[in-house]
């Protein structure tokens, strides 16, 4: 006998339980996945609670409440700490979602199997931590519901963070370093999406003195940013943009190679959010320099998906509408500094969930077979070798 779902239709504003996929009523109809969890049903009545939804109140153990990793769900409310849906607030036009469903298809039937498989999978891989259902919703739905490629990515997520712990320690978002890198460097996901359901890093560099920045910082603080977002919705893909009006040369100076190679490595073979466009605005004179300098760390794919742009970001094109970007840029959106601000104060106040994550580390004693050296991960002399997973 199939396990009842639970259906949460925005439109209609009502959660309820059922078990027929003829019960989708309209494209705003979300099928919530379950797991049997005390906090879930506590969870799922607040929610219904708060809404006015049309719901009778469930108990922990009822066999119908299993919780809440919704596949696909436009509520970022749902899953995330309060005040952070304004921030990442997806307004997707019809013609958006059609592009989003055509890229990723697959019946949640399906995607209970696929996380079944991967549970089974995570079972013989003791040097992993384990991973909750939420997350594995998350790898699946970033990856494409490529089993094989999301088991890579999972294993490379978690191993990147033991081998590379100057990213992925001291994940305090109050840290005086952090502070300082909020003072040179803005970095935010923009509200809205793109056209084709991408989400849009944005990084401007404010001070040309190159001793006040730190790279090492601003990819703490990065890495962070991108861990809430991917605990919080469902990333198709990223556009990243770099703004480089104050940049000088000396802060190239300040990126060793090994250190670039270690954050290519990092972005391309750990994150599940796939990097689809790069753009390098207000490029300085140097920037094809620069780029001698990354191309080589650089996937083939991603190499040719990196543009530079002598203007602003207003001249990137049709990829990035006018209206979706931060007002500074002739955009509707707040300033980029305000929506830096709104990430900072985000991952600051989840402090504790950042300390508790840091435990989550592989146990390379554990690892079927030899356990993967740093050279192998991140190469030496300029080579540039990667892990190959299962």
């Amino acid at each position: 006998m199939k396990s009842p779902r639970v259906l949460l239709c925005v439109r209609q504003n009502t959660l309820r339980w059922d078990g027929e996929p003829s019960s989708l009523c309209c494209s705003s109809c979300c099928v919530l996945r379950c797991f049997d969890d005390r906090a879930a049903a506590a969870r799922v009545n607040q929610h219904a609670h708060g809404r006015g939804t049309r719901t009778s109140l469930v108990r922990h153990g009822d066999p119908r409440v299993r919780l809440i990793a919704a596949h696909r769900s436009p509520l970022t409310a749902l899953f995330s700490a309060r005040g952070l849906q304004q921030i990442t607030r997806q307004q997707q036009s019809p013609a958006t979602q059609r592009r989003m469903r055509q890229q990723v298809s697959s019946e949640p039937q399906g995607v209970a199997e696929d996380i079944l498989h991967l549970s089974a999978w995570l079972a013989r891989q003791p040097h992993l931590p384990p991973v909750d259902d939420l997350l594995l919703d998350r790898f699946l739905y970033n990856c494409k519901y490529s089993l094989s490629r999301c088991k890579s990515v999972l294993d490379m997520y978690y191993t990147v963070r033991t081998a590379v712990p100057e990213f992925f320690k001291h994940r305090d978002a109050t840290e005086d370093s952090i502070r300082r890198s909020c003072e040179v460097t803005l970095a935010a996901a923009l509200p809205r999406l793109t056209p084709a359901g991408h989400r849009v890093f944005v990084h401007r560099l404010l001070d040309a003195d190159s001793r006040r920045f730190d790279l090492l910082a601003h990819s703490r603080r990065v890495f962070m940013l991108v861990d809430v977002l991917l605990h919080t919705e469902p990333v198709l893909g990223a556009v990243v943009v770099l703004d480089l009006h104050a940049s000088t040369w000396a802060h190239v100076l300040r990126a060793p190679p090994p250190l670039l190679r270690r954050l290519a490595v990092c972005f391309q073979d750990s994150c599940p959010i796939a990097i689809k466009e790069i753009h390098f605005v207000n490029a300085p004179g140097f920037i094809r320099k620069f780029l001698d300098i990354i191309r080589p760390l650089l996937k083939k794919k991603l190499n040719e998906r990196v543009h530079v742009h002598t203007g602003g970001l207003e001249t990137v094109g049709k990829s990035l509408p006018l209206h979706m970007l931060p007002k500074e840029y002739g955009g509707e959106e707040k300033s980029l500094k305000e929506l830096s601000d709104a990430w900072q104060l985000a991952l600051e106040r989840r402090r504790d969930w950042f300390k508790a994550e840091e435990l989550k580390r592989v146990d390379e004693s554990l690892r079927p077979g030899a356990a993967p050296e740093r050279a192998q991960l991140f190469g030496v002399e300029g080579s540039f070798q990667r892990l190959a997973v299962d």
